[in-house]
C-alpha cells in the first residue's frame, strides 16, 4: 500500500493558460532537477531525495470530490510513496509542501494540495473555499 500527495494546478491568468512548459520549468526549479519524459508515454518525472515526482500537463480529468473540484485543474504534480517508512513519508510531504508553496508564491497558479485524492490539505483558490485554506 502507498500514500500519495497531489497538487492540482490551474493558471490564475488566461494569458498563461497554455504555458504548460513554463509550469514544468517552475516545478523543475523547485526540485533542483530536470524533468524528463515519463516512461509511461505521458507526463514528466524527476528524482528527488524523497522519491520520484511526476508532473502531468495532459491527462484525463478526475471526477470532482466533495469540496475538491478536480475538473477545474488541468495540471497536477504527484508524489507517491510506499507506507513502509514514516521518515520517508515525512520527506515526501515536505517536498510536496515546498512545491506547493513555491507555485503559490508566484501568484500565477491556483492550487489544491490533496492527500489520497480525498483530503484537501491546502488551497489558494478562493473559488474552492471562499478564502485560502
Amino acid at each position: 500500500m502507498s500514500t500519495s500527495y497531489h497538487i492540482h494546478v490551474r493558471p490564475s491568468d488566461s494569458t498563461i493558460a497554455s504555458n504548460a512548459e513554463g509550469f514544468r520549468a517552475e516545478v523543475a526549479a523547485v526540485l533542483g532537477a530536470p524533468l524528463a519524459p515519463s516512461v509511461h508515454g505521458y507526463g514528466w518525472t524527476a528524482r528527488s531525495a524523497a522519491g520520484v515526482v511526476e508532473v502531468f500537463t495532459e491527462f484525463p480529468l478526475f471526477d470532482d470530490e466533495p469540496g475538491i473540484p478536480f475538473s477545474r485543474y488541468p495540471w497536477y504534480v504527484e508524489m507517491a510513496r510506499p507506507r513502509v517508512d514514516e521518515v520517508r513519508n515525512r520527506e515526501v510531504l515536505a517536498r510536496m509542501w515546498a512545491i506547493y508553496d513555491a507555485l503559490v508564491a508566484t501568484g500565477r497558479y491556483c492550487c489544491c494540495f490533496v492527500h489520497e485524492f480525498s483530503t484537501l490539505l491546502a488551497t489558494n483558490d478562493i473559488a474552492v473555499t471562499g478564502s485560502p485554506v
